[in-house]
């Protein structure tokens, strides 16, 4: 086991809730007291400015805006604003009464799975009103994670992995996992990636076996990786995968596999890693800041790569 990667930037204070990177900064969220907000750092120095003062649970990188979910766990109430990445006045985009358990930006509109129930995807065009997109009514699963390729979205429900194409109401099953949930997705043009993962009591889940792959065109998912330690974070460059192996109360590995795959190569060590941003050759993400005499805080890492 190695030792883990420098820090661009750390905080005693909290751990993020979440974060995005484009080629000069990374943009991180914040909902504890005293840190709540977005933290605008430099990735190469570590500089930081201040770019948001409330409770920020969840960033969408926008081109030359971010997209904020506002709000934190005991508010029920959360609005979606836009920032400019240089600063200014946010601007309210749309606004629910119910926990938001994942989110997307497509071409045209921002997509919502959300609800009391989470059984519910909503969508928010550039301009208009939140309107449902899809109301799973049998309430197969809580719609917990939700991704785009175009105006084509995937989300997972449950055990099952679904495909809503552009402009249908119905939803078809591409994926059914044997795992306890779905971890995270990802995509890119013409593929889309799931890892999946399995409880284990005591000490919550470590357990994650594989990595699948769906074409977003149609045809079988493949199982391209199985492990029995954890998989989170997971992030798609043009050849190569990137993700966190971990296992129970130890360092994880930061791993890069090829997109079929093979190549399975560990390029550092960390604790709690997440939120991965691949940007051109460099693969930004968050982490615990220090691990004794417990894991806390949070640091900012920053790596080159072979995407």
């Amino acid at each position: 086991m190695g030792a883990r990667l420098p820090a661009v930037w750390s905080t005693p204070m909290a751990y993020a809730a979440d974060m995005v990177a484009d080629a000069t900064h990374a943009y991180v969220a914040f909902t504890y007291p005293g840190l709540e907000g977005i933290q605008k750092i430099q990735l190469s120095d570590g500089s930081v400015t201040t770019l948001w003062t409330q409770p920020a649970q969840r960033l969408l990188d926008d081109g030359n805006q971010l997209v904020v979910v506002a709000g934190n766990s005991g508010s029920g109430a959360y609005e979606i604003h836009t920032i400019a990445k240089s600063g200014g006045p946010s601007t309210l985009w749309c606004s629910t009464n119910s926990y938001i358990y994942g989110l997307t930006l497509t071409p045209t509109r921002l997509v919502l799975a959300q609800g009391f129930d989470g059984h519910r995807l909503v969508e928010c065009p550039r301009g208009g009103a939140v309107v449902d997109r899809y109301v799973d009514a049998a309430a197969t699963g809580i719609i917990s994670k939700v991704i785009n390729v175009g105006e084509e979205l995937f989300f997972a429900s449950g055990k099952d992995l679904w495909q809503l194409p552009a402009g249908s109401a119905t939803p078809v099953v591409r994926l059914t996992i044997t795992d306890d949930f779905m971890e995270s997705l990802t995509a890119d043009d013409t593929n889309v990636w799931a890892t999946s993962g399995i409880y284990m009591n005591p000490g919550g889940y470590f357990a994650s076996g594989s990595i699948y792959r769906l074409p977003v065109t149609g045809g079988p998912a493949q199982t391209i990786l199985s492990l029995n330690t954890g998989v989170q974070g997971l992030t798609v460059g043009p050849t190569h995968l990137f993700f966190y192996n971990y296992g129970a109360n130890a360092l994880g590995r930061l791993v890069r596999l090829n997109h079929d795959g093979r190549d399975f190569t560990v390029l550092g060590w960390d604790r709690g890693a997440l939120n991965f941003t691949l940007v051109d050759n460099r693969l930004a993400w968050t982490a615990y800041a220090t691990e004794d005499p417990y894991p806390e805080g949070s640091c900012l890492r920053v790596l080159t790569v072979d995407p």
